[in-house]
């Protein structure tokens, strides 16, 4: 049961202050946490392995010195849209020590994330919104900049959408691994051991990149600059660099997507040789707001064949007739950038369809207003030349450019909805009727569909959503109908007589859909449906975390609930469907059985008692989790009595590693006994996967072991959980020990594991 996609991350230890929640990912230079800071009250950090094990302390400290030294600026960099540096955690062990980075945890999902759920719908991002996030991120970059920092690695994989905000946030800095490079190379690390060595790794990523970092590793600002092209070309078009590239021609698809004046300035951008680049992130906002003023001043760009003088960086400000020299131009302070005129969030351009199918989904269909860029200081007086010289034009310019980019999003808004499609031809809802439909209606068929709403009204579904559960179910009964239409495409169901067998195969998968929900998942968590995400399951993950459970008991219980209703789901990756929202649904009211205690409990030993027999019935799919504390070198003895076949069993640890992620997992065994090797909460989960309610008893025994036993000459230790992934085997013994006041179980239980 892996549906929940648990990720049994490793968990170094990294001192008193932080904890490890789970694994974020994997790099180049290791692993990357989720973590808490407990001088922060808990507060979510990230933790980025820098340094991969190492034997020698003294080599440890070079290594922390060096990035101290070499890195020492990223510790000033405070600014809202980049995570703050924290601290450089050197954490030693037995077996070696490692150096952790640590900095701001930003809770949201990436703009790559983002575009792989439009591209669901057949949407990407619109012009609108490349534009704004052109707008959001070039004083992200002017800053980091003038503070001699280059990102080296910016992509839709690096940005992300901060869900408390709306801002883009920039994130994994490509010159952090450069320093992390750098230090290894000086330390030679990558020579040591082929156990603890990694290989190199290149800096950004192919087709992101321009070629020449790509080639020699050397990147400046331009090559920021670029990067930043190409990722709004992406989130545009849907398309990687590599098919959007022409390299013979040096061309770039999508830039035709663009009205003129942006399209040129992000052709500049991407332009093969860094010297025909913009040079820095100051010169690109002069050049847009100078390509809006050719505009709104009645000049034609569409009509020019390039914005500017080929080979030349130099333009003419249409405002006092004086040259801009980009070459020239210093770096603008942020709150200065912050202060110049940008479009306003506004509606992405979806169809009325495509976008309520979005919004019921949890698609991100607007930019949402507090996504505007603030800057966080005043801006400073205006003096000098040019379109900030309070005796100019500008603030007239600045005002008939906001109006003809609104004027102008407004037209492309109205010219897409008048291309899109009737509803008709692109689906339908099958539980509305309209009074043009009564007419081609039975009246049992008209009934049956008003039945079908009341029940999925009840429920607290919406139309678009309970529509969009039901056509997964339907076409996945009939897979035909999804290239019998027209054009290859699915098959819309319509009110024509023709079409009335198909319409109660749907209306019959409805029926069924709703008979499994009711009374199986709460109203208040279906009536989300279409909006859990990545959010969700962090605070659910945190909620129970209180009580001492972890997420791989919390999706026990929620695959046992999920895969009783929808058993033909087992083997399919499904939680990016529309019904994954449904198993999201059983995850809520799961997490909330579990903190209420309805499907969990703390077991406690009396003092001077060893032993606790506990008891419970289960409904099919419900599950149940105990949490017990307990000392590592404890002797630990289970005995689950329960119909035969009916249950699954699982024993997880304090400290899952990748190594040993659990003792057993969805186990078919009954008994276990055996020595823990952790301190700290171990959680029994049992869970009911037949289709009947049964009734179990569940005895669990500790040995108070005070001292570490002899091993008798005659007998073989077994191995720890370390050494064999946690996994005893169905009647497996433990180590033999001599204990203080233990209690056993029973005989029955003791023949078992001696079988």
């Amino acid at each position: 049961m892996n549906a929940g996609d648990r990720t049994s991350s490793a968990s170094p230890p990294l001192g008193d202050r932080y904890s490890v929640v789970r694994k974020l990912g994997e790099g180049g230079f290791g692993q990357t946490y989720l973590a808490e800071d407990h001088h922060r009250y808990g507060e979510r950090c990230v933790v980025k392995e820098f340094v991969p094990q190492v034997q020698d302390s003294g080599t440890l400290d070079k290594a922390k010195e060096l990035f101290e030294r070499e890195a020492n600026v990223l510790y000033q960099l405070k600014h809202e849209q980049i995570p703050e540096f924290r601290q450089l955690l050197k954490v030693e062990g037995e077996t070696g020590g490692r150096l952790f980075l640590v900095q701001d945890y930003v809770e949201g999902r990436t703009y790559q994330d983002l575009l792989k759920e439009r591209l669901k719908v057949n949407a990407t991002f619109s012009e609108t919104e490349v534009t704004q996030l052109l707008y959001q991120l070039l004083p992200v970059l002017s800053y980091i900049h003038g503070h001699g920092l280059i990102h080296r690695d910016i992509s839709p994989d690096n940005l992300m959408l901060r869900q408390t905000d709306g801002l883009p946030v920039l994130i994994d800095f490509g010159s952090v691994k450069e320093i992390a490079a750098a230090v290894r190379t000086q330390l030679s690390i990558d020579q040591a051991s082929s156990q603890n060595s990694l290989a190199p790794t290149r800096i950004g990523k192919m087709g992101y990149v321009p070629q020449e970092q790509f080639d020699s590793g050397e990147a400046d600002a331009t090559s920021d600059l670029y990067a930043l092209a190409v990722t709004l070309l992406v989130l545009l078009t849907g398309q990687q660099p590599q098919v959007l590239h022409d390299t013979h021609l040096d061309n770039w698809a999508g830039i035709d997507k663009l009205s003129p004046h942006i399209g040129q300035i992000l052709k500049k951008m991407l332009s093969a040789n860094p010297v025909d680049r913009f040079p820095t992130a100051a010169a690109v906002l002069a050049a847009i707001q100078h390509s809006a003023n050719h505009a709104v001043a009645g000049e034609s760009v569409a009509n020019q064949d390039s914005i500017y003088p080929p080979g030349s960086l130099a333009t003419t400000n249409p405002v006092n007739d004086e040259p801009i020299n980009y070459d020239d131009s210093p770096l603008v302070p942020v709150a200065q950038m912050g202060s110049v005129d940008r479009p306003q969030p506004t509606h992405t351009d979806y169809d009325a369809n495509t976008y309520a199918a979005a919004a019921q989904q949890g698609y991100e269909t607007t930019a949402d207003e507090s996504s505007t860029y603030v800057p966080s200081a005043p801006a400073p007086a205006r003096t000098g030349n040019g379109i900030l010289n309070p005796g100019s034009r500008a603030p007239l310019i600045a005002l008939l450019t906001v109006l003809g980019l609104l004027g102008t999003i407004m037209l492309f808004a109205w010219m897409r909805i008048a291309r899109a499609p009737s509803p008709t031809t692109i689906g339908t809802a099958p539980t509305e009727i309209n009074d043009s439909d009564r007419g081609a209606l039975s009246e049992e068929e008209q009934a049956r569909k008003q039945e079908i709403r009341d029940r999925h009204e009840a429920l607290g579904i919406g139309n678009n959503t309970f529509t969009r559960l039901v056509d997964q179910l339907f076409y996945r009964e009939y897979p035909d109908l999804l290239t019998s239409g027209p054009d290859g495409g699915r098959q819309a169901l319509s009110q024509a007589p023709e079409d009335e067998p198909l319409r109660i195969r749907w209306d019959n998968i409805a029926l069924d859909l709703l008979d499994r929900l009711e009374g199986q998942v709460s109203r208040q968590s279906l009536s989300a449906l279409g909006e859990y995400d990545q959010g969700d399951r962090t605070r659910w993950q945190e909620r129970v975390n209180r009580v001492n459970v972890g997420s791989r008991s919390l999706y026990d219980l929620t695959d046992t609930k999920f895969f009783a209703l929808f058993p033909a789901f087992a083997n399919d990756d499904f939680l990016d469907s529309p019904i994954g929202q449904v198993y999201y649904a059983i995850a809520n009211d799961t997490v909330d059985a579990i903190v209420s205690g309805e499907r969990s409990e703390n077991v406690e030993f009396e003092p001077g008692t060893f032993r606790q027999d506990l008891s419970d019935s289960l409904a099919p799919g419900e599950g149940k989790v105990y949490t017990l504390q307990l000392t590592a070198r404890q002797q630990l003895r289970l005995n689950l009595s329960a119909p035969a076949d009916s249950t699954l069993l699982s024993l997880y640890l304090p400290l899952p590693t990748e190594e040993t992620p659990f003792v057993f997992a969805d186990s078919e065994q009954t008994t276990w006994s055996g020595r823990v090797d952790q301190s700290g909460y171990y959680e029994v989960v049992v869970v009911n996967r037949s289709s009947e309610a049964i009734s179990y008893q569940l005895a669990l025994a500790v040995d108070n072991v005070r001292t570490a036993p002899p091993v008798a000459p005659d007998e073989e230790e077994s191995a720890p959980p370390s050494e064999d992934n946690g996994a005893e085997e169905p009647g497996a013994e433990g180590d033999s020990q001599e204990t203080n006041n233990a209690e056993t179980l029973d005989s029955s239980s003791s023949d078992a594991a001696d079988e």
